[in-house]
């Protein structure tokens, strides 16, 4: 399938018909079911732990995050306000203690409410595929920014960009870690990163 194609399906830029059916469309297209558990098995929220999930789109993840350890404080960051409106009616149906934030990855102004070094582990989720070399670098920046020293920074995305991802999380200040497994979804592998904050 074209690139252009996945990345519809991948993020809803300003809503769309894609955008309110963004959960069952991503769970049976990307397997889901299949990388998901892994992935916040590698993330490990922990009592006590602040962690972002930036480009957060409908808060699946986020939500899920949260579920999976509720004395965590998880909180999710878009630049897109319809999926943002979409995550606060998720977690609000599913009681889930979330706070959902507008802003951009590679834009650290955007959202002010995000204070440096307060975070101990950051989530992106199939944002870096969207963003320039320039812009990678610039989000990846930002990222270590708000991370705590020793904090940690979780990446999942296509297998054909996280080729290029360890030299920049390295550049950016980051101690960066590929995992073992890629998983196969319809639009091609998907891969994991763990870098952490020297």
């Amino acid at each position: 399938m074209t690139s252009h194609i996945k990345d519809l399906f991948v993020r809803t830029p300003g809503g769309g018909w894609l955008a309110g059916a963004d959960d069952p469309v991503l769970s049976w297209l990307m397997r889901e079911r299949s990388w998901q558990p892994d992935f916040i098995g590698q993330i490990d929220p922990r009592s006590g732990e602040r962690i972002l999930d930036i480009g957060c789109r409908t808060g699946t993840l986020t939500i899920a995050l949260q579920r999976a350890c509720p004395a965590a404080d998880i909180s999710g960051l878009d630049v897109d306000a319809d999926v943002l409106r979409i995550a606060r009616g998720k977690a609000r149906e599913c009681g889930a203690c979330v706070a959902f934030w507008q802003g951009r990855a590679d834009d650290p102004a955007s959202a002010p409410v995000v204070r440096p070094s307060t975070f101990d582990k950051i989530v992106a989720c199939f944002l870096f595929h969207h963003l320039s070399a320039e812009r990678r670098r610039i989000a990846l920046a930002y990222m270590v920014a708000l991370l705590r020293r020793g904090g940690s920074l979780h990446v999942a995305e296509w297998e054909s960009t996280t080729d290029l991802l360890p030299p920049l999380m390295q550049e950016a200040g980051l101690d960066a870690a590929r995992g073992p497994r890629r998983y196969l979804t319809v639009f091609g592998s998907v891969g994991f990163y763990r870098g952490v904050r020297r």
